[in-house]
């Protein structure tokens, strides 16, 4: 999966990054919305959360995903 397509999907729903989203803790809207994620990028259903969480689980830090987004290549 390319990170840079994944972190560009992810960063358009943002209750899935940012923990001051009303329904960051909602599992049921996290749910669909990464199931959204998925089908943008014509993957499996859960796929797309396991990449996530695999570069993101793998760092101490929180992710900084605005700030990663900005480093992406303008498209």
């Amino acid at each position: 999966m390319e990170v840079e397509k994944l972190i560009s999907a992810v960063f358009a729903h943002e209750c899935l990054w940012n923990q001051a989203h009303p329904d960051h803790h909602n599992r049921f809207v996290l749910e669909k919305e990464w199931e959204e994620v998925s089908t943008s990028l014509n993957s499996k259903s859960n796929e797309a959360y396991e990449w996530f969480h695999l570069y993101s689980g793998s760092n101490p830090f929180p992710i900084n995903l605005p700030f990663l987004v900005s480093l992406l290549p303008v498209l």
